[in-house]
């Protein structure tokens, strides 16, 4: 194996390698702003339920200070979902983790397939440089 093939083939290793670390960090990412949209979105129903339940009935006494507490935790969860925009995030990095497993398997295909082809040296490079752009 020739110095040019050689590298070649050591560089789309260390390519794929960042590129499985790459798009599994992002799903992890998306990952957690799902749970997070579940742990704010999920509260945020209940304790404006409870809020509206309290505000119209009088069986709980001190009602209103009950009422008042669950309608403010209730604002702030809200408030925190508009704020950080998990299901946002979560879009977001789910797509550009799709997209580098879809480069991830391109140059793997590149140095499982194509590195033992009879392409010249250049070809490769170039075919490697296209990759990455």
């Amino acid at each position: 194996m020739n110095n040019l093939r050689e590298r070649l083939r050591n560089e789309s290793l260390r390519l794929y390698e960042d590129l499985e670390y790459a798009f599994t960090a992002h799903f992890l990412v998306a990952k957690r702003l799902g749970h997070l949209n579940l742990w704010l979105g999920v509260p945020s129903i209940i304790l404006s339920v409870v809020a509206g339940c309290l505000a119209l009935s009088k069986l709980v006494p001190h009602f209103e200070v009950f009422a008042g507490i669950s309608g403010f935790a209730a604002a702030t969860c809200t408030a925190l979902l508009v704020f950080l925009k998990p299901t946002d995030g979560h879009e977001r990095y789910v797509r550009y983790g799709n997209k580098y497993r879809n480069l991830s398997e391109d140059v793997r295909r590149f140095f499982e397939i194509e590195f033992y082809t009879e392409k010249p040296d250049n070809e490769l490079k170039v075919l490697l440089d296209t990759l990455l752009s």
